[in-house]
């Protein structure tokens, strides 16, 4: 029956590392993009492989162990592309800031805001009181 267990924990180790995040790492290799990914995720992920790499160890569990394997390789690469697409997306974000603050600068100095709001006159004692 345990070997029964360690397949079935294996095949499902390779359905989803490699089938689930692989996929994800294709795609952003195409991409180029991570906008959709939270830094919690990555850094849960590489909290997640740690924890049960010690377990396994803790416990001398092979299969533990061969399981999180895929994890750890793909759970670097996505980590590198995070890093490495994130920073481009920074510098390109701060390049488009800087030029709509550059626009509406423009904007402003040809149409400069001449509206002035009138005080209402309160009606506690104020000057039509």
């Amino acid at each position: 029956m345990e070997i029964y267990s360690g397949a079935l924990a294996l095949l499902s180790t390779f359905l989803v590392a490699v089938l689930g995040i692989g996929s994800q790492i294709w795609f952003t290799h195409k991409t180029k993009k991570v906008d959709s990914i939270s830094p919690l995720l990555v850094i849960l992920l590489a909290f997640n492989c740690g924890a049960f790499v010690f377990h396994s160890l803790v416990i001398k569990d092979l299969t533990f162990l061969l399981c999180q394997i895929p994890w750890i390789i793909f759970g670097g690469i996505f980590f590198y592309q995070f890093i490495k697409y994130r920073s481009k997306n920074i510098k390109i974000d701060r390049q488009q800031s800087q030029n709509i603050y550059t626009k509406n600068l423009e904007i402003k100095l040809y149409f400069p805001e001449t509206i002035h709001l009138k005080k209402s006159p309160s009606k506690k004692g104020g000057e039509n009181a």
